[in-house]
């Protein structure tokens, strides 16, 4: 019988108690092909007030391989991480944001796909929008259609921007050298680490992974800010023309794209423009605070009925 690949699952989680249970449904209804083996899921609680932890506990009376840490101090989604990555020895390490969900039953299988066949060291996959029902929600729809239509569009998918935080996996080699400094933006920080470092990226697509938008103002500004501030803080890390490089899309093709939007949904599409702006001239007063301690978006939590 030919050796199995292991699967860890990772989750950092603060204050999840809306969603981590339904998360943890969805993972145990995976359908894991013969050549794998889920060995764990374990479930960073980085000092959650709620009912996280004891949600996870009640998992873990019935399928002994859900794990939960509890952190006794705030560190964020990066520190969360690193506890994680400090526990397992997996062939492969899935990292999970805990406000998603998970709908494809062969969800493990083909995120990990890329690494058991050796293509790649890092893999993210497609995200969802779950379908906008505020006013706000719909303004953000469509700046993320804009967006997600650049972003696939540039070199296939594969580049900084589709390495999402919501669902990536990592190969042994890359994760045991890999920690997180205490920075936001530790999806780009991936990203960043594994190109410059010679191992190899894979966005797929399929398979994918639902969110909910913000329905708040503050709440999309507190996600544009910590994106926003993190490429600055990329450069502490990186060759700044390294960074820059891996930041930057072609002008011609994003302003192409950017018209048809305008011209398809020019309501939607104007108005996210116009909340884009605004972002971007609030991040200059931010140039210094540091998001990496996480500043809770809470509209976003509740995603099912």
């Amino acid at each position: 019988m030919s050796q199995k690949f292991t699967i860890s699952i990772g989750i950092p989680a603060l204050n999840e108690e809306a969603n981590i249970g339904y998360l943890l449904q969805d993972l145990l209804k995976q359908k894991v092909g013969n050549s794998l083996l889920l060995k764990e899921i374990t479930v960073y609680s980085d000092t959650s007030t709620d009912q996280t932890e004891n949600i996870v506990k009640r998992f873990h009376k019935n399928h002994s391989f859900i794990k939960l840490i509890v952190g006794k101090a705030r560190v964020g989604k990066g520190g969360g991480m690193n506890s994680i990555i400090s526990t397992t020895s997996s062939d492969v390490l899935i990292i999970l944001d805990a406000d998603i969900q998970v709908r494809d039953k062969f969800f493990i299988e083909r995120i990990a796909a890329s690494i058991v066949s050796g293509k790649a060291d890092l893999t993210s996959v497609l995200q969802k929008e779950l379908p906008p029902r505020t006013f706000l929600e719909k303004i953000v729809f469509a700046g993320m259609k804009i967006k997600n239509d650049i972003y696939w569009s540039y070199n296939q998918g594969q580049n900084l921007y589709t390495c999402h935080g919501h669902a990536r996996a990592f190969s042994k080699r890359l994760y045991q050298n890999l920690r997180f400094p205490e920075i936001p933006g530790e999806d780009a920080f991936s990203y960043l680490y594994c190109v410059y470092n010679g191992y190899s990226y894979k966005f797929n697509s399929p398979p994918q992974t639902w969110y909910k938008l913000p329905n708040s103002y503050a709440d999309h500004d507190k996600q544009s800010q910590r994106f926003l501030n993190s490429i600055k803080q990329q450069e502490k890390f990186f060759p700044p023309e390294f960074v820059r490089q891996q930041y930057h899309l072609p002008v011609p093709m994003s302003l192409a794209i950017v018209l048809k939007h305008l011209i398809n949904n020019p309501i939607y599409s104007s108005l996210y423009l116009l909340v884009l702006t605004v972002s971007q001239v609030k991040s200059l007063f931010y140039r210094n605070y540091n998001f990496a301690i996480w500043d809770l978006v809470t509209s976003s939590k509740t995603i099912r009925n």
